[in-house]
């Protein structure tokens, strides 16, 4: 047997067998990793504590593809990035936890396609910015599915250039914003919760294609915001609590909702050049602003609830809307409104509240619509006339349009709304009288010769409205008759906007925002009116030629009338309307400016106008002009009376109406004022009486004080009766009655500093008036009068820091005493104790 010398008696084929699994071993080790998976199969690696792999990244950087990473709950500081296949699957979503330490770096970074990432919990430092907390980058065939997300990350779960991913099942928090997609296509988002705090819930960024079902979004900025993403599906998703619902901007065409619930924010659907978007099974209540699309066509809304909005449903420039089964309920305005839109349809909507309005300025944003009256307001069908003559409006309808009308009665209705608008467009000789109005705007625009008499008009339109327009408004309307209404409550009781030769007579204005404005609108008689009441009386502006007379203006609370100038810009040329030429006389003017501003005037003239009618027809009466009348004559320097004062009225302010320095020439003169007031020669009917005006609390020792004035109008007849309702917040409710000629009450027997709460109401022949507004007054005990008993004033808190400070400044004396005298004391001894010293030495000493 052949023997090999360096190991002495082993056999020589021993040694080749030996060579030979070396040789295959290595050949193993060079060749193995190549083919990892089909050589050993997919393996599980561990990490945690007792494990295998204590980091995560470890364990991921040592798998192949194909593997698993395991991770056991514990708290992970560090950042992971995955550029294999693998699953990464944790213990818990609860207790296993990824806590990111690098700023700039995500959470998870993942550039491997069909990664899955499952129960985890990610978090990051509050210093952190600019991160995400699971990033997938330009990856197809990932699933991210039951993980915790939460704090302070940028995104929760941000797609960059990734198609046909599932995130699926994630809780996202307290992050800035949800889930987000930037140019990722076909991807499947479904079962979330989001919650980011603010920001976005889902964001879709040129991202198309995908499926966004049954998530739930709450307290963001905007549940799901749209930018340049087409054909997307969302489908049984809810957005609550937050401050829009949805928003689509910049292209977001063929999108489609579906069964989603968006109940419950601050507004439902916000969409702006965003195109062929269908609406279908939604329910969009509770939020304060249903819907806005802006240059939005072809959008398709059937069968969804807009339910208890308070301000309606917009669309501007918007063509080709379909509106179809929907029941939209608004409770402070329009529940549909068309803006300079086009060829729009509607069909089987129920309107409650709201109801229906259309704005424009040329025949096709009003000609050009389809609505038939299968569609309702308040169960009432809607009518959208157009182009009829000499007909007669049924007393079932629900709300009227006349555009390009001619003869059209309206006339006995008695329609109580919400808001909404009854819209005369482009019409000649349209009677719209003796009906009675609640919450409705009549709105006239390039109509002429028409008669609005013996309306009333309660509870008009407010909201974006409130400066605009009101009970009555012209706009572009000359040669109208508005005679006899009553206009109570809501924006601008009667509004003129370029609109001429318009007779304005015998009307009632009360509590309205603006009692009447008039805008660029020339060459009307305004007469014999009753202005009172309004936060403004009269507002004239660049408007000339007008004749204001035999009205009575009283009680309000910014000026009577004010007169001022305005500007606009024209082909880039600024053109100046001044407010000039205006006739104002045989008004009465009383107690107006209850505000006090500039100088407690109640007019304000910005122009050069006529404030009297000469002699001897004389001004207007002032009741803040105290003169006398014993002179007569075109310079009353003749004696004898004439019911015009002596001297004449002037006002000569310092600042305007926002506290502005002006010139002095701004002020008027009034050089006839009469002595007494001009009768208006308003008959009013005899109704119940108004709500009893000035009603105000002040609070007491143990008592309230009560004062009133007598009700503008007591309905024809005297007051014969006031009672007051007092109401705690425990609920007790007391009525006290008192006579008709008594204008103050003391409430007594109260706990001070308890708050009671009062309205008040007037009763006469015919009945009791509407409740006055509710007010509140706290009794409470005053301070002592110093003038009447010695009073000390005595701040506990000073005193008690000045005692300190005295016993510790007294402490620190003494002990600097007591150490002084110490030392002293301690050098007197060691005198004597030297000296004793010193004459035993000297006693020592040996004699010579």
């Amino acid at each position: 047997m052949v023997k090999f010398p360096f190991w002495p008696g082993i056999p020589s084929w021993w040694v080749i067998l030996i060579l030979l699994i070396a040789t295959f071993a290595n050949l193993q080790f060079v060749i193995g990793p190549v083919n990892a998976v089909g050589s050993r199969g997919p393996t599980i690696l561990y990490v945690g504590e007792n494990a295998t792999y204590t980091r995560i990244q470890d364990a991921i950087d040592a798998a192949q593809p194909g593997d698993t990473v395991f991770v056991y709950n514990g708290i992970y500081n560090e950042n992971l990035l995955i550029g294999k296949k693998i699953e990464l699957i944790g213990e818990s979503s609860d207790n296993t936890v990824i806590h990111a330490k690098k700023e700039l770096t995500d959470g998870i970074f993942i550039w491997a396609n069909e990664t899955k990432i499952f129960n985890f919990k990610l978090t990051c430092e509050e210093k952190i910015h600019y991160n995400f907390g699971i990033y997938l980058y330009n990856v197809t065939g990932c699933m991210i599915d039951n993980n915790n997300i939460m704090k302070n990350f940028t995104s929760g779960i941000f797609l960059f250039g990734s198609n046909n991913n599932s995130i699926l099942n994630n809780r996202i928090l307290n992050t800035q914003n949800g889930i987000k997609l930037n140019n990722s296509y076909a991807n499947i988002i479904s079962n979330n919760t989001i919650q980011p705090g603010f920001g976005n819930g889902i964001h879709l960024e040129e991202s198309n294609n995908n499926d966004i079902n049954d998530n739930d979004i709450l307290h963001c900025n905007n549940g799901i915001y749209s930018e340049r993403s087409i054909e997307n599906k969302f489908e049984n998703n809810s957005v609550k609590y937050s401050v829009q619902a949805v928003k689509l901007d910049l292209g977001s065409n063929y999108n489609i909702f579906i069964n989603n619930d968006f109940s419950n924010n601050e507004r439902g659907f916000d969409f702006t050049f965003s195109d062929n978007i269908s609406i279908i099974n939604n329910n969009i209540s509770n939020v304060r602003y249903g819907f806005s699309f802006g240059e939005s066509d072809y959008i398709t809304l059937i069968n969804n609830d807009f339910s208890n909005i308070d301000y309606g449903n917009y669309f501007w420039f918007s063509d080709r809307i379909i509106l179809i089964n929907n029941t939209i309920e608004s409770l402070m305005s329009d529940g549909i409104n068309f803006m300079y839109s086009r060829n729009n349809k509607l069909m089987n909507n129920s309107l409650k509240g709201g109801g229906l309005s259309v704005w424009g300025y040329s025949p096709e944003y009003y000609l050009t619509h389809h609505i038939d009256t299968s569609n309702t307001v308040n169960d009432r069908p809607i009518y959208y006339w157009k182009n009829r003559t000499d007909e007669i409006v049924s007393k079932d309808v629900g709300q009227i349009l006349l555009l390009n009308c001619t003869n059209i009665t309206i006339s006995d209705l008695d329609l109580n709304s919400k808001k909404y608008v009854t819209t005369i467009w482009n019409s000649t000789r349209i009677t719209i009288t003796n009906n009675s109005f609640k919450g409705i705007l009549l709105y006239l625009e390039l109509s002429e010769n028409c008669t609005i008499n013996n309306n009333s008009f309660l509870e008009t339109i407010t909201g974006w409205y409130k400066l605009k327009f009101g009970g009555i408004s012209l706009e572009g309307s000359d040669h109208n008759i508005i005679e006899n209404n009553l206009v109570f409550g809501g924006g601008t009781g009667i509004y003129l906007r370029n609109s001429d030769d318009n007779n304005v007579k015998y009307n009632r204005i009360f509590n309205a925002s603006y009692g009447m404005s008039v805008h660029k609108s020339n060459t009307n008689k305004i007469t014999n009116n009753i202005i009172s009441d309004n936060e403004n009386g009269m507002t004239f502006t660049g408007s000339t030629n007008n004749t204001i007379t035999r009205n009575t203006i009283a009680f309000n609370r910014l000026f009577g009338i004010h007169l001022k100038s305005t500007d606009e810009r024209k082909d880039d040329e600024r053109i100046y309307y001044h407010c000039e030429n205006n006739s104002i006389y045989h008004n009465n003017m009383i107690n107006n400016n209850q505000e006090k501003i500039d100088q407690q005037y109640q007019v304000f003239d910005e122009g050069t106008n006529i404030w009297d009618n000469g002699y001897p027809s004389g001004g207007n009466f002032w009741s803040d002009h105290f003169g006398v009348d014993e002179k007569s004559g075109i310079n009353q320097d003749i004696p004898g009376n004439d019911n015009i004062c002596d001297e004449a009225y002037e006002t000569d302010p310092q600042q305007d109406q926002y506290g502005r320095d002006v010139k002095t020439d701004l002020g008027i003169k009034d050089n006839y004022p009469l002595m007494q007031q001009i009768d208006n020669g308003i008959v009013l009917p005899k109704t119940t009486p108004n709500s009893p005006m000035r009603f105000n609390g002040e609070g007491g020792d143990g008592k309230i004080k009560l004062t009133w004035l007598q009700p503008l109008y007591d309905g024809g007849a005297s007051i014969t009766e006031f009672y007051i309702y007092r109401t705690t917040s425990d609920g007790e409710v007391k009525v006290i009655t008192l006579p008709g000629n008594v204008f103050e009450y003391v409430d007594k027997g109260f706990t001070n500093y308890k708050v009671y709460y009062y309205t008040i109401v007037a009763e006469n022949e015919l009945g009791s008036g509407p409740n006055s507004t509710k007010i509140y007054a706290v009794p409470f005990k005053p301070p002592k009068d110093p003038g009447k008993e010695p009073f000390i004033s005595v701040n506990l808190r000073q005193s008690f820091f000045c005692i300190c400070i005295s016993l510790i400044v007294f402490s620190i004396v003494i002990f600097v005493l007591i150490v002084r005298q110490s030392y002293k004391r301690m050098r007197r001894l060691k005198k004597e104790l030297e000296t004793k010293i010193q004459k035993n030495k000297d006693k020592d000493k040996p004699r010579t």
